[in-house]
């Protein structure tokens, strides 16, 4: 038997802790009558092999995945809870893998990615899962807050919301999550899911040069680095595989014209794109642009209420192609072509992402990319048509 300390009272009583099995202290409890200490704690069973008793209670519980507690450690708490008596037999059966999960998104009121959060907590919720919602301003912070929680036992795992280029941000530890959004390439791998940018921005890509458009700009957003490198990735390489395919000269690919917004605010998209616009023609002999690839919906938007304001035709004056399939991106006038964003697969991949991660700790990090398509509106239309755009 294991040693328990013993106090005795004026009254000549002797009392004992009582702990439960997940290691917290509880309210003391006398002995039994003959003076015997009763039954030992999970305290008592850490001490005796040198172990936490988070790591005890762990072994004891199943309450966290086999990979975070070994099966030789598990057996030994087992023998040594035999060996000292304690009541095994009372030990709740084991509670799911994934009960409690941390969901941070930062608080950006233009993101589409609230969008996604609320996919989350319906999905989740639909499951049986509780969440809990926490905003951050970046992921370095919120993946300080979310290991905090679950080295305090209070949440099974964690899921992040939106890309970031922090590699410091990566350093996530012991922390089952998962990561929905761009990361940096050249850091250590994690468990993530993520829309194909590139293929996103190869598809707009690609619809432009079919309608005659060799003139196209892009609006990057200087908030998200990696998404807006992708999509213009993928916007050139569809150019520069059509002029391939068609033996042609290739047209100056559109990084030579990016309008780089850096607070994506109507207020600067009024402010700049007109004179962006001017630079972008008179560099080219007076040749206007076409067509312009905006890195979201948000920022199409802005775009298109500018233009009408200048009193540019959209799309025959100028065509526009966004990025998302925001719910308002059908709202808009002309209603907006643009890349879907497939928020409730992205939702549904990371929750199965993210209970595989619990029940396989030991496997290499899984990375799952989703393809995107296009979605043909009134914005885009052939170069000098008069007409009122492609809607299907």
């Amino acid at each position: 038997m294991g040693r328990s300390s013993s106090k005795t009272s004026e009254r000549g009583t002797t009392a004992i802790k009582r702990e439960t099995a997940g290691g917290g202290d509880g309210a003391t409890a006398p002995a039994d009558g003959d003076g015997s200490a009763k039954k030992p704690t999970v305290r008592a069973i850490a001490a005796r092999l040198g172990l936490s008793p988070a790591t005890v209670s762990s072994a004891l519980t199943g309450r966290r995945p086999s990979g975070f507690v070994t099966e030789t450690t598990r057996r030994q708490v087992w023998d040594a809870a035999r060996q000292m008596g304690y009541p095994l037999e009372r030990l709740r059966a084991p509670k799911p893998l994934l009960e409690r999960v941390a969901l941070f998104s930062r608080a950006n009121p233009t993101s589409v990615f609230q969008t996604l959060t609320l996919e989350l907590c319906r999905l989740l919720g639909h499951r049986g899962q509780h969440v809990l919602i926490h905003t951050a301003p970046d992921h370095r912070q919120a993946v300080a807050i979310a290991r905090d929680l679950y080295h305090r036992q209070e949440v099974d795992a964690a899921l992040f919301v939106g890309s970031t280029s922090d590699p410091e941000a990566l350093a996530v530890g012991d922390l089952p999550c998962v990561f929905i959004g761009e990361i940096p390439d050249d850091a250590r791998r994690q468990w993530q899911v993520v829309v194909d940018n590139e293929g996103g921005g190869r598809a707009a890509g690609e619809h432009l040069w079919d309608l005659g458009h060799r003139r196209v700009g892009f609006i990057s957003s200087a908030s998200n680095v990696l998404s807006s490198e992708k999509r213009l990735r993928g916007l050139e390489s569809a150019f520069a595989e059509r002029a391939a395919g068609t033996g042609g000269a290739m047209p100056p690919p559109p990084r030579a014209r990016i309008l780089d917004v850096r607070w994506p605010t109507e207020a600067e998209i009024a402010e700049r794109l007109p004179g962006f616009l001017a630079r972008c023609a008179g560099e080219a002999g007076g040749e206007p642009l076409t067509a312009l690839f905006c890195y979201n919906d948000w920022l199409a938007g802005a775009v298109l209420k500018t233009l009408r304001r200048a009193g540019t035709p959209v799309p025959s004056g100028l065509a526009v192609v966004g990025f998302d399939d925001a719910i308002y991106a059908g709202l808009l006038d002309p209603p907006l072509t643009t890349v879907v964003h497939p928020f409730a697969r992205l939702a549904e991949e990371a929750a199965d992402l993210l209970l595989l991660r619990l029940r396989s700790p030991e496997m290499p990090p899984q990375v799952r990319l989703l393809p995107a398509h296009l979605v043909v509106r009134g914005s885009t239309t052939n170069v000098d048509s008069p007409g009122e755009g492609t809607l299907p």
